[in-house]
Parts: structure tokens; C-alpha cells; sequence
């Protein structure tokens, strides 16, 4: 994949939350519109985010892998 395609999602509702979810957990967001690059898409989207935290081998948060419904 190339990094243009790449998007920063930190500043998003569900981020500190999935990211902080405990091991073995599983965090689901708030209901919300879609969002790609910063925009709202069209036609409109009320997505779920589903999310399980990835966590290094030292127990550190690393990421998470997301799901939206």
C-alpha cells in the first residue's frame, strides 16, 4: 500500500478508546457518520466500529484491529 493512502485516524471519537481496551476485550464505539481523509462520505454512513487492541509482547499498547459495521 502506498502512504498516500494512508489515513491519521488519532484524532477520531473511538481511537483512545480501542486502543485502550483491555486484552482479550472488545470496544465498540459509539454509533457515528463515516469518515475518509477528514470528510464526511456521501452517500451517508452510520458505521460501529467493533476494535480488539494489539499489544507488544511487554504488554504495551501497539495498535488495534478494527471492524466497521
Amino acid at each position: 500500500m502506498n502512504d498516500e493512502r494512508l489515513q491519521n485516524k488519532k484524532a477520531e471519537s473511538y481511537f483512545d478508546g480501542a486502543l485502550n481496551t483491555g486484552t482479550g476485550k472488545v470496544y465498540l464505539s459509539s454509533f457515528s457518520l463515516n469518515r475518509e481523509y477528514g470528510k464526511v462520505t456521501y452517500p451517508l454512513q452510520m458505521v460501529l466500529r467493533a476494535a480488539v487492541p494489539i499489544h507488544s509482547k511487554n504488554g504495551a499498547p501497539f495498535g488495534f484491529v478494527i471492524i466497521i459495521c
